[in-house]
């Protein structure tokens, strides 16, 4: 599986070198996790991504009466998390602190920003400008660990897919379009794509990866 880990830390290096460097205070909140937290960098899973993509193109291969190839569509995207198997429960996290929190779910995009009330300060600047280096360098998870220590106010927004049921959407949704119902096979597809979940932690409560019991 190829990953973008590379781009997508110095993209985040862009944040940090645009904060504004002045005397200030900061309102860090000690973290309060009753769950494992990531120790590193979050890895973002592409397959998810694809199977976005895939239902997405799904429906609107339906929407124009292309059952053929919705149902190729859904074919691919099945066979994405199934080649992937062996490799996709590193990459799934439960979604804590949410209180049902029965389902395994596979992180397919995140952005990290500064928390509202975040003010720089001369304690801090360096520590950004540390982070902000370590992020160019492609060293995220150094990165992140000084971001921690330092008590920098860094927020991380994660969009996660439920891995068990979307496989179970995606047989239902194969199976309705084989037999002709086609309505059916829509609301399918629609329970994937509602299923999707946008989560924001601080950063030192992002659930930990590879936590699937």
């Amino acid at each position: 599986m190829t990953r973008k880990t590379t781009s997508r830390a110095v993209a985040l290096a862009a944040v940090f070198a645009a904060l504004p460097l002045v005397a200030g205070t900061s309102a860090f909140a000690t973290s309060s996790a009753t769950y494992p937290t990531q120790d590193h960098f979050l890895q973002t899973a592409d397959e998810a991504l694809g199977v976005v993509t895939r239902v997405r193109a799904a429906r609107l291969a339906l929407f124009d009466d292309h059952t053929d190839q919705a149902r190729v569509e859904l074919e691919r995207a099945l066979d994405i998390l199934n080649t992937a198997e062996a490799e996709l429960p590193s990459y799934m996290m439960r979604d804590f602190p949410e209180a049902a929190s029965e389902y395994n779910f596979l992180p397919f995009d995140m952005s990290m920003t500064l928390t509202e009330d975040f003010q720089a300060s001369e304690e801090n600047a360096q520590a950004l400008q540390q982070a902000q280096g370590l992020f160019k360098s492609a060293d995220p998870d150094a990165a992140v660990e000084v971001l921690k220590l330092a008590e920098i106010d860094v927020q991380v927004s994660v969009a996660m897919l439920p891995y068990e049921t979307t496989m179970q959407g995606l047989n239902a949704a194969i199976t309705d379009i084989t037999s002709g119902e086609f309505y059916r096979a829509n609301l399918d597809m629609k329970a994937i794509e509602d299923s999707i979940q946008v989560r924001t932690f601080l950063i030192d409560e992002v659930p930990a990866q590879g936590v699937t019991e």
